[in-house]
């Protein structure tokens, strides 16, 4: 059995994917009462506990799936009640800070495997959970002094939701995270803001408004609660991506202050050469 603590977007389509895989019994537990009652109308769980507690004493796998800050007190809290050989796990987005504060906290006999699945939604919360999320996608594992039959059972429980499990070291996965996930975020809600100024300023610029912006903000539409908990988190790593981006961006200004079109066009194609690298790869 495994029990799913918070059962918003990730944890709701977890839920779903594992139901819909077939073998594995599915309890949830949400602190909102209203999200329990839809999570066994929409199918994600086959039953819901009232508490952590409950929920932790009956589960073989423990899966927190709240906002990333609160997964060490929350994980914690349910490895006090899990069995000796139970696994508790996470699907939050920053690892190395988890891995820190859980795993050296841990129950004798209860073992860690922090997770992150690379898959999502700019919406949220239990109503834009589906079973289909993970298929295809990466789910990053962080396996530290995790024995090797934990890690094959929570690889299963992946594979089971559609993703391929991928074992990581915790601090590359947050580098890597910061340009591969965290930067993206802050790049669309800074583009957002500085339409958004430029829209008081000349009103036609709402109007004219297209499918290239809409495409290049969609992130900003993600619940800023969730998405500044994780970037606060990883913020070392966070700004050394912001600090990589701005000195691209200065590169390129440089160019067109500069009138060098054809030093912009040939960044240009770099850049589309290395994302019809990753098409070819995907």
């Amino acid at each position: 059995m495994i029990g799913i603590i918070g059962l918003g977007l990730i944890g709701g389509s977890v839920g779903l994917a594992l139901r819909a895989h077939g073998g594995w019994r599915v309890v949830g537990h949400d602190r909102l009462e209203e999200v329990r009652v839809g999570a066994i109308e929409i199918g994600a769980c086959d039953d819901v506990a009232a508490s952590v507690e409950d929920l932790a004493r009956e589960s073989d796998i423990v899966m927190v799936a709240t906002p990333s800050s609160l997964i060490p007190e929350t994980g914690l809290l349910a490895a006090r009640f899990m069995r000796r050989g139970a696994i508790l796990t996470d699907a939050g987005s920053v690892k190395l800070p988890l891995q820190d504060l859980i795993a050296g906290a841990l129950p004798v006999g209860v073992k860690y495997i922090g997770g992150h699945p690379m898959a999502g939604s700019e919406r949220s919360g239990l109503p834009a959970a589906s079973p289909g999320l993970f298929r295809g996608a990466v789910w990053a594992l962080t396996a530290f002094a995790a024995d090797r039959e934990a890690l094959d059972e929570v690889q299963a429980l992946v594979r089971a939701t559609g993703a391929n499990p991928l074992v990581v070291d915790a601090g590359e996965h947050d580098a890597a995270v910061a340009y591969a996930s965290h930067l993206p975020y802050v790049l669309a809600v800074a583009l957002a803001l500085s339409v958004e100024r430029k829209t008081r300023e000349i009103p036609l610029v709402r109007t004219l408004l297209a499918g290239g912006f809409r495409d290049t903000t969609r992130l900003a539409r993600s619940d800023p609660r969730i998405a500044m908990d994780y970037c606060a988190l990883n913020r070392g790593a966070l700004l050394e991506a912001i600090a990589e981006f701005e000195e691209c961006l200065r590169s390129m200004k440089a160019d067109l202050e500069a009138v060098d079109y054809r030093a912009l066009e040939s960044e240009a194609e770099r850049a589309r050469g290395y994302l019809e690298g990753l098409s070819r790869k995907g």
